[in-house]
């Protein structure tokens, strides 16, 4: 195994424990994929069979940690803290995040609803954040 195949199987377990543990997201819950931070747009888009230019994202002026907060919610911040901790144990400070402009449609073309190639029926959200080594992108959606 790989340390990029170790570190999105340990991702993987986080974001399942947090996604079990938030009383906020209800059915919802949270994947994650690691890419190399020298190309990960293109390896984003290679990975769920997309164009490269139909990756728009902005840089995002929150923080990983309030993107978090907004798909885990609020009223259990040791959640989000713990998440957090464990992740940068793991990958190091978030440097940057980015997330999907208003009128995109980039998570819905990730959900089998739409011939998506991710594990939800339906994504409902994703961002990403750049550690030193690794970008990870984090989806949210269900399969309802």
């Amino acid at each position: 195994m790989t340390k990029k195949e170790r570190t999105g199987a340990y991702l993987a377990g986080l974001l399942d424990m947090a996604s079990s543990q938030s009383e906020w997201i209800g059915r919802s819950y949270m994947e994650s994929y690691c890419f190399d931070a020298d190309d990960w747009r293109a390896e984003f888009a290679r990975t769920f069979a997309l164009r490269e230019e139909d990756v728009q994202l902005l840089p995002s002026d929150q923080t990983l940690r309030q993107l978090l907060v907004q798909w885990l919610g609020g009223a259990q911040p040791k959640l989000t803290d713990s998440l957090l901790y464990y992740m940068q144990r793991c990958l190091g400070e978030a440097q940057a995040v980015w997330v999907l402009p208003q009128d995109s449609r980039l998570a819905s073309k990730l959900g089998w609803s739409e011939d998506g190639k991710s594990p939800f029926y339906i994504a409902e959200d994703l961002f990403f954040a750049q550690f030193p080594q690794t970008v990870v992108c984090f989806v949210m959606g269900n399969n309802e």
